[in-house]
């Protein structure tokens, strides 16, 4: 404090934040153990892979829930949360085609450049060979 004393109930202070930070990492922690119960990930996949799994996975979450939430709004509002729901659904489903979309070009294209690669690598390697034994040899 300006006038040198200490701060009041500074003890209790730190022990509520401390307790709001732990509690908060322990909430986390049960609640995504709970959200991601019966998910299915495929661990195999490169992370490019599983980003795009992921993508889909809460796209079609999303579009599960709205289709779950229609029918809620007040009767006047009917109208317009049907059209809400149809235009996030349908943006939703753009988004899972477009991956999609993009899934299968981006395998196109990884299978042209290991077929493009094969005939490079063993002229790479013996260049590569090479470098490794003059290294070696200078060092």
């Amino acid at each position: 404090m300006p006038d040198g004393s200490p701060f009041p109930a500074r003890e209790l202070a730190i022990f509520v934040a401390m307790g709001v930070i732990l509690l908060s990492l322990a909430m986390a922690s049960v609640g995504i153990s709970v959200l991601a119960h019966g998910q299915q990930f495929n661990e195999n996949l490169p992370p490019s892979d599983q980003e795009a799994n992921a993508r889909s996975a809460a796209a079609e979450a999303a579009i599960r829930s709205v289709e779950e939430a229609r029918g809620r709004a007040p009767d006047g509002d009917a109208d317009i949360e049907a059209e809400a729901a149809a235009r996030v659904i349908d943006r939703y489903r753009r988004q899972l085609d477009h991956e999609r979309a993009r899934g299968d070009e981006a395998a196109r294209m990884k299978r042209a450049a290991v077929a493009a690669m094969a005939p490079l690598q063993p002229r790479a390697f013996r260049r590569n060979s090479g470098l490794y034994r003059v290294w070696v040899s200078a060092g």
